[in-house]
C-alpha cells in the first residue's frame, strides 16, 4: 500500500469514527412529535411495510405537500428490516450521513487531488451542529437520502469528465432522478455541475491547457447539461403541483414578495453566522412575517453584497472562492421561501448541502491566507505536508470543538419534550416551539402542563392554527370534547387544507355521537387527499360502528357512497344513494339527516323537513339534525317550531349562529 492510499484510508476511517462518536447516541432516541408520526410511526402504509398497496401509495401519493417515493420506500424497507422501533429508522439516517461524508471526501479528493483539504471539508460536513437536524430527525430522511444520491451523481460526473461517453453520462441521470424523487431541492444540481466545471475540474476555460484539460466553450458545457436541466424543470413542476395541492404555497397576496425576499436575505446571512458560531440552535424558527427589524434586513443585504464582491474578486486569482460562494447561493435558493413558503423563517436542515461551498472556501482559503501573510511560509503550507504543525492544530481544534457542540445539540433530540423545551429556552416568543412542547407534554400524560404551553403559543400568535389544533387534541384527551371541537374548527379555519386537524375533528365528532358530521369531515379529508393514511380506515370503522343494532351492511354501503358523492359536490348522486340507504334500512338516522341536507340544497325544503323530522324521531339527541330542521322551518315561516328545534340543538351540543338566532327572535312576536 503506497502512502497516498494509506492517507486516504486513514481519512476515511477518521471520518467514520468522529461521525459515529457524535451521532451514535441517536439510536437510543424516540420518535418526536413533529412529522415523525405522519411520516412513520402513525403512517399506515409505512407500518404495513413493502406490500403492493404501500408501494403503489409511495409512487402515487402527494402527501405532506411532497412527492417523494424514494423516501417512502426507504421507510418501508426499514420497517421490513427493523420493525417499527425508532432505533432502526435512526440507524439508517446515521449510516446515510456517514456515507455522505465519506463520499464527499472521495469525490472532492478525486477532483482536486488535495486529500487533506478535502478531508477537512468532509469533516466539517460530518460534524457541524447545523447538520444535526438532518441526521437526528427521522422525518428528515429526505435530506440524507437525497444527499446520498447527490454525492453519487457528482462522483459519476467527475468520472464522466475524465472520459465523456454516453455510458458514463447515464449513471449521472440515474442518480439525479433518484435524488429528485427523494427531495426536489436537487433541481440545482445541473448548475452545480457548471460550477464544478469552473472549479476544480477546470473544464470552463482552464487557465493552463494540458492534455488532460481540454478547453470547453461555455455553450458546449451548457448543452451537455440540457437533459439534466429538463429533468430539473419537470421535477420543479411536480414539486410546485404537490406544494399547491398540499396548501404549502403561500399566495403573494397573503405574503408579499418583499416580505419573502427580506426573510431570505436575513436567513442567508444568519446561516453564515451560525456556521461560524453554532450556538442557540433550535427547531423550529417561526416566521415573523413583516415584523423583521429593518436593521437586520439592511445589515444582511450589506453583508451578503460584500461577501459576493470579495468572492468574485478572489475568483479572479483563485477560482475556489467564487465557486464555493456560488455553490452556497445556488443550492440555498430553493429553500429561501421565495416561492414555497411554510411557517418557518429558516431551518438548520436547509444548510445540509449549501454549507459545502463555504467549507471549501475555509479549507482552501485559510492556508492561502497564511501563505500570503508569510508568517511561516512553506514550512507550514505545502501540498506534501498540508495541515502540519500550527495549521493542523488549528484544524484539529476546530473539528474537536464542533464535535462537542454537535454532540450536545444531538442530545436534545432524545424526545419531543427535551427538544422543544430547549427551543423555547434559546429563542424568544417561539410560538411554534411552545405548540410542539405543549403537544409533547400532553402526549406524555402531562396534559395540564401541555395546555399551559399551548395557551402561551396562542398568546404570542392568536391566529396560529397548529396551536388551536394541538390544544383541541389535549382537551379531547381530558374528555372536554365540546371545547376540543371548537379548537379543531378554529384550526381548520386557519388552515383549511390540514388533513390532521380535519381527521381529529372527525374523531372528536364521532366520539360525541355526531356520526353524520364526522363522516362529512372524513370525506373532506379524502377529497383533499384520497390516499391520506389511516383516514379511510377510520371512516370505515366509524360506519361499521354506526351500523350496529340491526342496521344492515348494504344500507351503510349506500350511506358511505352518498357521503363520498357529497364531498365531490355530486348532489343528485348523493340523494340517490341516501334514498336507497333509507329504503334498505329506514332506521338509519344519519342517512335521513344527510338526505335532508341535500334536498334543502336542491330547494326541496318540505322534503328536507320530512327527512330531518324522521332523523330526530329515530335519534332524539341528533343535534345537527335539530339545528338543520330549525333552519328549514324558519324558511317555511314556522317560527315557533323552529325556536323549539333551536333549543333542542343547543341542549344536545350545537349552538346555531348568532345571526340566525337574531333573525328568528325578530320573528317570534308574529307567533304570539
Amino acid at each position: 500500500m503506497n502512502t497516498s492510499s494509506r492517507t486516504q484510508y486513514i481519512i476515511v476511517a477518521a471520518l467514520i469514527l468522529i461521525t459515529l462518536v457524535v451521532f451514535l447516541q441517536v439510536v437510543r432516541y424516540d420518535f418526536v412529535n413533529y412529522d415523525d408520526d405522519r411520516y412513520v410511526s402513525a403512517n399506515q402504509y409505512v407500518k404495513a411495510g413493502l406490500t403492493a398497496g404501500s408501494v403503489r401509495w409511495a409512487w402515487t401519493a402527494v402527501y405532506e405537500a411532497t412527492w417523494q417515493p424514494m423516501v417512502w420506500l426507504s421507510y418501508m424497507l426499514d420497517r421490513e428490516l427493523f420493525g417499527m422501533k425508532p432505533m432502526g429508522f435512526h440507524l439508517v439516517n446515521l449510516l446515510l450521513h456517514v456515507a455522505n461524508s465519506v463520499l464527499l471526501f472521495l469525490v472532492l479528493s478525486r477532483m482536486t487531488k488535495s486529500r487533506w483539504k478535502s478531508g477537512f471539508v468532509a469533516a466539517l460536513f460530518a460534524i457541524h451542529p447545523l447538520h444535526v437536524e438532518s441526521v437526528a430527525w427521522i422525518a428528515e430522511r429526505k435530506d440524507v437520502l437525497s444527499a446520498f444520491f447527490w454525492m453519487l451523481a457528482i462522483w459519476a460526473y467527475a468520472r464522466y469528465t475524465e472520459r465523456p461517453t454516453i455510458t458514463r453520462y447515464l449513471p449521472i441521470m440515474l442518480f439525479f432522478a433518484l435524488g429528485l424523487m427523494s427531495k426536489p431541492m436537487l433541481v440545482t444540481l445541473p448548475l452545480t455541475f457548471l460550477l464544478l466545471d469552473y472549479w476544480p475540474l477546470g473544464r470552463l476555460n482552464p487557465p493552463v491547457r494540458t492534455e488532460r484539460k481540454r478547453r470547453w466553450p461555455g455553450w458546449v458545457l451548457l448543452l451537455e447539461k440540457t437533459p439534466l436541466l429538463i429533468m430539473a424543470i419537470v421535477s420543479a413542476g411536480i414539486a410546485c403541483y404537490a406544494q399547491n395541492a398540499g396548501g404549502a404555497l403561500g399566495s403573494l397576496a397573503r405574503i408579499p414578495f418583499g416580505v419573502r425576499a427580506a426573510n431570505g436575505l436575513v436567513a442567508s446571512a444568519a446561516y453564515i453566522v451560525k456556521m461560524i458560531w453554532p450556538l442557540r440552535l433550535a427547531i423550529p424558527y417561526p416566521h415573523r412575517m413583516d415584523t423583521l427589524p429593518e436593521w437586520q434586513v439592511v445589515g444582511s443585504g450589506v453583508m451578503l453584497t460584500c461577501l459576493t464582491v470579495l468572492a468574485l474578486r478572489g475568483g479572479a486569482r483563485k477560482r475556489y472562492p467564487a465557486a464555493g460562494w456560488l455553490w452556497y447561493v445556488v443550492t440555498l435558493g430553493p429553500v429561501l421561501g421565495l416561492i414555497h413558503f411554510g411557517g418557518h423563517s429558516m431551518a438548520d436542515r436547509f444548510t445540509y448541502i449549501p454549507l459545502i461551498g463555504l467549507f471549501v472556501i475555509v479549507a482552501w482559503g485559510v492556508p492561502d491566507a497564511l501563505r500570503s501573510v508569510g508568517a511561516w511560509g512553506s514550512t507550514i503550507i505545502s501540498e506534501a505536508v498540508t495541515f502540519t504543525r500550527p495549521l493542523s492544530v488549528l484544524g484539529g481544534l476546530t473539528i474537536a470543538l464542533l464535535s462537542v457542540a454537535a454532540w450536545f445539540q444531538t442530545s436534545y433530540w432524545k424526545d419531543g419534550i427535551t427538544l422543544f423545551r430547549h427551543a423555547t429556552e434559546v429563542t424568544n416568543d417561539n410560538y411554534a416551539a411552545h405548540t410542539l412542547l405543549g403537544s409533547a407534554l400532553a402526549m406524555a400524560g402531562r396534559t395540564d402542563e401541555g395546555i399551559a404551553h399551548l395557551n402561551e403559543a396562542l398568546r404570542i400568535a392568536p391566529d396560529w392554527g397548529p396551536a388551536h389544533g394541538n390544544l383541541g387534541t389535549a382537551l379531547a384527551k381530558q374528555g372536554n370534547l365540546d371545547e376540543a371541537t371548537e379548537q379543531f374548527r378554529l384550526a381548520i379555519e386557519k388552515e383549511p387544507g390540514s388533513i390532521e386537524f380535519r381527521s381529529n375533528l372527525a374523531g372528536t365528532l364521532a366520539a360525541r355521537g355526531m356520526v353524520t358530521e364526522a363522516v362529512k369531515e372524513y370525506n373532506e379529508v379524502l377529497a383533499i387527499d384520497p390516499n391520506a393514511p389511516n383516514v379511510r380506515r377510520d371512516l370505515e370503522a366509524l360506519l361499521r360502528r354506526s351500523s350496529a343494532g340491526g342496521k344492515s351492511d348494504p344500507a351503510i354501503d349506500h350511506f358511505n357512497q352518498g357521503a363520498a358523492f357529497d364531498a365531490q359536490g355530486r348532489l343528485d348522486d348523493a340523494i340517490r344513494e341516501y334514498r336507497e340507504a333509507v329504503r334498505v334500512n329506514p332506521g338509519l338516522a344519519q342517512a335521513h339527516g344527510n338526505l335532508g341536507v341535500d334536498l334543502s340544497e336542491k330547494g326541496d325544503i318540505n322534503g328536507a323537513i320530512r327527512e330531518y323530522q324522521t332523523a330526530v324521531r329515530l335519534k332524539p339527541d341528533f343535534a345537527q339534525a335539530h339545528n338543520n330542521l330549525a333552519v328549514a322551518l324558519y324558511f317555511k315561516g314556522r317560527y315557533a317550531e323552529a325556536w323549539k328545534e333551536v333549543h333542542l340543538s343547543q341542549k344536545y351540543g350545537i349552538s346555531p349562529g348568532q345571526g340566525f338566532l337574531d333573525a328568528l327572535s325578530e320573528k317570534m312576536p308574529e307567533t304570539q
